[in-house]
């Protein structure tokens, strides 16, 4: 073996631990920006809140964009190898359009109208960045999840034990102020929540008069996973869009099916 060869290889041998716990420390930031983003877009569209508070909201999301920008970044220079072959076409098409968000920040807005005008509003506008910044985070956790989750627990328990925090998840949402008109009981929020996932139709209030649309879109979407099946939802987005696609997977997920 040539004198150069053994260097690298004693040199990759002696970077990688860096590398692997950098990239540790990345994901569990990522976790927990993922986790801060949706408490924050839920606490901005279920609270009526101040203009402070709307700024800080803001520095939040920034925080997360930059969390998320640092974290694929540094998996694409330092794991070039495992990036290449764990990312999904689609997970590839997703990491351009987030670097897509830096073309406000490198040059200034257009002067001139037209399309190229409008295109560099669209990636400076809050809508494009929040949408992309929330697929990010949710093929995260469920990412984490399945990892989480591994080998040690049943499928049958999952789905079972899945379907209840998201009838939990939807109860808290369902009694935000800005879900109802006049407020509603935990009972009812309870049933509710619990009637959407499972798609059984039931309900305990006239639910015209009890929710706004914000309301509205909290039911359709618990009885749009409820209809899916909430581990069916959540396996799609970790095996098809992050890559997890090892045989064990595919049984739970038929297991589940």
């Amino acid at each position: 073996m040539k004198i150069y060869h053994k260097f690298l290889l004693y040199q990759n041998k002696w970077i990688h631990p860096y590398v692997r716990m950098t990239v540790g420390v990345m994901t569990f930031i990522t976790y927990l920006m993922s986790v801060l983003l949706i408490v924050g877009v839920v606490y901005e569209h279920g609270f009526t809140i101040s203009v402070a508070e709307v700024h800080q909201l803001q520095h939040l999301y920034h925080g997360v964009w930059i969390a998320f920008l640092i974290d694929v970044t540094l998996r694409i220079l330092l794991e070039y190898k495992d990036t290449r072959r764990m990312f999904s076409r689609l997970t590839w098409i997703l990491t351009i359009l987030l670097y897509l968000t830096l073309i406000p920040v490198i040059f200034h807005r257009p002067e001139e109208e037209g399309a190229v005008l409008q295109f560099w509003d669209f990636l400076h506008g809050k809508t494009y960045r929040l949408v992309l910044l929330l697929i990010f985070s949710f093929l995260s956790l469920s990412n984490g999840l399945v990892r989480l989750l591994g080998r040690r627990t049943n499928p049958s328990l999952i789905l079972a034990v899945s379907f209840l925090i998201i009838i939990l998840v939807g109860t808290g949402l369902l009694m935000l102020p800005r879900c109802t008109v006049n407020g509603i009981s935990w009972v009812d929020s309870l049933f509710i929540s619990t009637s959407a996932v499972c798609v059984t139709g039931l309900t305990s209030v006239d639910v015209a008069s009890t929710f706004t649309p914000t309301g509205f879109t909290v039911i359709i979407l618990l009885i749009q996973i409820g209809g899916l099946g909430v581990m069916t939802l959540t396996s799609f987005f970790a095996m098809f869009f992050m890559g997890n696609t090892s045989l064990y997977n595919q049984l739970v997920m038929r297991d589940m099916v």
